[in-house]
């Protein structure tokens, strides 16, 4: 298996650190290992955070810096870690209306559905999707 990035991101104070570490915890308990790191927290209310996690079968000592899913839990977050997005990645964000009405991402030039968000659960083994099912809601 390929080793997986997950980046969560967000404001001081929006659960960023929450949301990393329970993901972590119940990956490990499905028996894949985890390499977890997090930026220095900012003090600045508003100030964004990330929280980030290689997920694999086999232990390792150093990040992806490239993001197969990008969880921004605010427009803030999805600016300052777009970059990080593979290009086939997933970014799990608050939506953008164009001046038409569609719902997509201008600033990030992709098109988004609104569909549910456990559909949206990344293609490989079958223990990460059942893992973030249950953690994402459907």
């Amino acid at each position: 298996m390929e080793d997986i990035s997950i980046v969560i991101a967000g404001a001081a104070g929006e659960g960023v650190q929450t949301v990393g570490a329970l993901l972590a915890k119940t990956l490990l308990t499905q028996g894949y290992a985890i390499f977890a790191w997090q930026e220095f927290e900012s003090r600045i209310r508003g100030g964004q955070n990330s929280y980030s996690l290689r997920i694999g079968e086999s232990p390792v000592n150093s990040p992806l810096m490239e993001a197969d899913i990008l969880l921004a839990l605010n427009e803030g977050a999805a600016e300052k870690y777009r970059d990080r997005l593979k290009p086939d990645g997933i970014m799990i964000a608050p939506l953008y209306r164009n001046e038409t009405g569609k719902s997509m991402d201008a600033r990030f030039r992709k098109s988004v559905t609104d569909r549910p968000l456990a559909e949206l659960a990344p293609p490989g083994p079958e223990k990460i999707r059942s893992a973030l099912k249950g953690y994402i809601p459907g």
